[in-house]
């Protein structure tokens, strides 16, 4: 099965429950033999989206500009950089199950331009 987690942040700059809890679940999937994602937003000058791997699992970093209260808010109900980004992993990774854990700074309007066929945790 092929599995794509969504959270707000990650690892290194972040390490919080949601980071810990989303680690610790990915390597037990793809341990069972599960191919693995993750998707998240960085904090960063610029915009990008970068690929690559921890153990095994992709990460896939999104960066579009720095982190900042307004920012934050203002990307959860639209980004258009996150969102393309989002989709674009989602349908080359043709995920069977996408878990959703965080979408705090990361536009909701995204989530719901993903494949309908594709169930949503």
């Amino acid at each position: 099965m092929h599995i794509l987690h969504v959270l707000h942040q990650y690892f290194p700059d972040h390490a919080g429950g949601t980071e810990h809890y989303v680690r610790a679940l990915a390597q037990a999937q793809q341990r069972a033999g599960h191919k693995v994602a993750i998707f998240f937003r960085e904090s960063g000058e610029g915009r990008s989206l970068d690929r690559e791997s921890e153990e095994g699992i992709r990460l896939y970093r999104a960066t579009n500009g720095l982190f900042t209260p307004a920012r934050r808010f203002s990307s959860t109900l639209g980004d258009g950089f996150l969102a393309h980004s989002l989709i674009q992993i989602a349908a080359k990774g043709q995920p069977d199950v996408i878990h959703i854990h965080h979408l705090m700074g990361l536009p909701v309007n995204a989530v719901t331009a993903l494949n309908p066929s594709v169930p949503l945790v």
